[in-house]
């Protein structure tokens, strides 16, 4: 477990079982790793304001439902956050600090 960084959680809509690829993060432009739907996944953070981006990949497509957030991570602290499939998958997905 991190001392401080972001508690992000995927959630998919009601019958999107198809989308089975993990949730792709990205923290200040550079990977952070990848996050399964449904469950929660820390990355580490410096304290600080950062860029989070958040997609997943879809019929060969590398970067579907993109949604991006700037969030401010508090030293000692999690920054819980919460990524959303959108309806339709090649609209962008909704991301929030919670």
């Amino acid at each position: 477990m991190a001392d401080s960084g972001i508690q992000f959680t995927p959630r998919r809509r009601i019958g999107q079982f198809l989308i089975t690829k993990p949730v792709g993060v990205e923290i200040d432009g550079k990977e952070a790793g990848a996050a399964p739907w449904g469950k929660t996944t820390e990355f580490a953070a410096r304290p600080g304001v950062h860029k989070v981006t958040a997609s997943f990949s879809y019929l060969g497509k590398k970067r579907m439902a993109e949604a991006t957030i700037e969030v401010t991570v508090v030293a000692g602290a999690m920054t819980p956050m919460l990524y959303r499939s959108p309806w339709i998958v090649t609209n962008a997905g909704s991301l929030v600090a919670s």
